[in-house]
């Protein structure tokens, strides 16, 4: 159970990480692996947190406790 907290996200929506990385925008991929994060959450039913940010916009966090999200949730997301 050691090392099993919750999962926290800061997530990058700035316009600099829409520029290319590996034939893909790195906010694609950060995207991927926010989804994936939560597959993992959702499986081992730890709680995991989003944190989306911009340089010209305010914090926004979404929490899904114990990995639990409906389709819409995760798209809104």
């Amino acid at each position: 159970a050691e090392g099993q907290g919750p999962i926290i996200i800061a997530l990058d929506e700035s316009g600099s990480m829409g520029a290319p990385c590996d034939g893909m925008t790195a906010e694609v991929w950060s995207k991927s692996v926010t989804l994936a994060l939560l597959s993992v959450a959702r499986l081992q039913k730890r709680d995991l947190a989003v944190i989306h940010f911009a340089a010209d916009s305010q914090l926004k966090a979404e929490v899904f406790p114990r990995g639990e999200a409906t389709p819409a949730e995760v798209i809104a997301c």
